[in-house]
């Protein structure tokens, strides 16, 4: 049976707690509106950063929900931190790569501006509750954050300390499970170009500063398509 997963912020779990009034207006209508739960049924709570409590809804109010603790969780941390940058698309497509990514594992991703970028204003806000929605959604433990809008010239500065960094284009070496990425690897940087691809001094930056130019496949792929295939692969590969 599906658990419905909430994520709050400012939520502070203790193993010890047994009951909780929940206030939050959103979750609330949410939870009473739209999924119309019911006394008796289960949902969880999580604070995003790898913890969460599974509640039987025991008291139903307008403003306020009555939540029996059931169980805690705490899942594990260990694994590869991605961060997605990725050149900012046009809104439909770009709020699709962030859904999905979301979906994936990500672990956080960079709106970057490079020099063939045509739109350069996202709405950060929103973009933040489509990961959420889609954290809730796939049953992760932990959120992605999608930050603030950066330079491409920036975020290759940002990126020097990680394990490794793949700068996807055409023409670059193919990815190779559990070789384009060091089993060991830690933290890792993907580069996913906009529309018109990445220009020249684009390329020999990255080649400049060691990232490892990368393809998918024998295709061009749109930047969305290319952001959410580079995503799977670096995430479970």
């Amino acid at each position: 049976m599906k658990i419905h997963r909430f994520f709050l912020s400012n939520l502070v779990l203790d193993e010890k707690e047994k009951s909780i009034k929940l206030s939050d207006k959103e979750i609330v209508h949410q939870i009473v509106k739209v999924l119309k739960l019911k006394i008796g049924e289960q949902l969880a709570l999580c604070d995003g950063k790898g913890k969460e409590i599974i509640c039987v809804l025991e008291g139903i109010d307008k403003k306020e929900l009555i939540l029996k603790v059931v169980e805690y969780k705490e899942f594990s941390t260990e694994g590869r931190n991605i961060i997605l940058y990725l050149a900012v698309l046009k809104r439909e497509n770009f709020e699709l790569a962030v859904q999905k990514a979301a979906e994936i594992g990500v672990n956080k991703l960079v709106p970057i501006i490079t020099d063939r970028t045509i739109k350069t204003g996202i709405n950060l806000e929103r973009l933040n509750k489509i990961s959420k929605e889609a954290c809730e959604l796939s049953g992760r433990g932990t959120l992605m954050e999608v930050v603030k809008m950066i330079k491409f010239k920036e975020a290759i500065l940002e990126v020097k300390n990680n394990d490794v960094n793949l700068f996807f284009a055409p023409g670059g070496t193919e990815f190779s499970p559990g070789k384009t990425i060091d089993r060991n690897s830690k933290n890792v940087g993907l580069f996913i170009g906009p529309e018109g691809g990445w220009s020249t001094e684009e390329l020999v930056l990255a080649k400049e500063n060691n990232m490892k130019i990368t393809g998918i496949g024998k295709n061009i792929l749109r930047g969305e398509t290319a952001g959410i295939v580079a995503s799977f692969l670096a995430v479970n590969y």
